[in-house]
């Protein structure tokens, strides 16, 4: 009997493996962004990535088509993907960071990695190229400190920065300045920020939102940007207390925002870099776009894209050819929405129309 029976599922294995090699991948569904960690949208020139929990995909317009296209699946983290980076000077260089304490640099034309680190100290949550060098990343746990990784030249290896440790709070995001050597900026889960330059005293834990001066009540910085016509002001996002443009230097609020409803809140925010002073938001609980300027405390526009929030904008500089002056990628995840779970979307400026999605995806 048993003899039988090992007959039989020898049979129907054969069988099985027979049907199988006359099946063949005729498409491919890619994942949806993931919504768990802030930096997982990064774009450079015509393309843009996004992260999934394990994989990173990478778009790239086709100019004859005018459509995205997806052109590489990078797949090497075994443990979530907290952070993607690109360089801002190799359009073919990428960073990415992972709960398995690894940092790795990617080529994106050639499709594979330039070089890794293992074992960071601590989980890089956080990461960032840095602005004044175009061979070195630096990476953030929750408490620092700020490691810089300098991957190739006569200095390569993993310094300390010198000032940037031992913070009382929670890091959120931190940001190089893209015209000041050596300045970085990092947002807290407490609402304050940490500014350090060379050459300028250090300063940690400044500029809460006012409401929150005296207490122990936590406003994460949601967001944060640096003014790309300044060397001083910044954007800064806390979910609770809204936006306000700061002067770095004064350690002063400039502006504070308004938003047309009190329950409005403030997940992600950019820069229009063909439009000066003027920057959009996204929101935490509804799809609203919305388009400010720095000359007005209140939104020019309003947009409603979708029924959930949004998770994270980029504005892409190489739009496809339409009407508009600039392209802004969105990626969100919460629920079903107008857009399928977890896509990403391109949507048009300032004549706001999509004009490219993520089709079909979603976990």
């Amino acid at each position: 009997m048993d003899m039988e029976i090992l007959k039989w599922f020898t049979k129907y294995d054969t069988y099985v493996k027979a049907k199988m090699s006359q099946v063949k991948q005729v498409g491919l569904l890619a994942a949806g962004c993931q919504p768990w960690n802030k930096d997982v949208c990064a774009a450079s020139g015509d393309r843009f990535a996004y992260c999934a929990t394990l994989a990173i995909y990478v778009y790239q317009l086709d100019h004859r088509y005018n459509e995205f296209k997806l052109r590489a699946i990078m797949s090497e983290h075994k443990k979530t993907i907290t952070a993607i980076s690109w360089c801002p000077h190799n359009p073919d260089m990428f960073a990415s960071a992972s709960a398995d304490n690894l940092v790795i640099i990617w080529n994106v034309a050639e499709q594979k990695v330039v070089a890794r680190l293992d074992s960071t100290k601590g989980m890089p949550a956080s990461l960032s190229w840095c602005w004044n060098s175009g061979d070195a990343v630096a990476f953030v746990s929750h408490r620092g400190p700020l490691y810089i990784w300098t991957i190739s030249g006569p200095d390569s290896g993993v310094a300390v920065h010198k000032e940037a440790h031992s913070f009382l709070s929670d890091i959120c995001l931190f940001r190089w300045h893209p015209r000041k050597k050596g300045k970085v900026v990092f947002g807290h889960t407490d609402g304050s920020l940490s500014i350090f330059q060379p050459g300028c005293k250090s300063q940690k834990h400044v500029l809460r939102p006012e409401s929150l001066e005296g207490t122990d009540e936590e406003d994460p910085v949601t967001a944060l940007e640096w003014d790309p016509l300044s060397t001083d002001y910044l954007l800064v996002a806390n979910l609770h207390n809204g936006i306000r443009l700061v002067d770095s230097e004064s350690l002063s609020c400039i502006t504070t925002f308004s938003f047309p409803s009190a329950a409005a809140s403030v997940q992600c925010l950019a820069w229009v870099p063909t439009a000066p002073g003027m920057f959009i938001t996204g929101d935490s609980q509804v799809g609203v776009l919305r388009v400010w300027n720095v000359s007005k405390t209140t939104p020019i526009d309003n947009f409603k894209l979708k029924k959930t929030g949004f998770h994270a904008l980029h504005v892409l500089n190489s739009p496809p050819k339409k009407k508009s002056i600039s392209q802004l990628l969105g990626a969100r995840g919460k629920a079903q929405t107008s857009l399928k779970k977890y896509q990403v979307g391109v949507w048009t400026l300032f004549y706001l129309f999509k004009v490219w999605t993520l089709s079909d995806t979603g976990y």
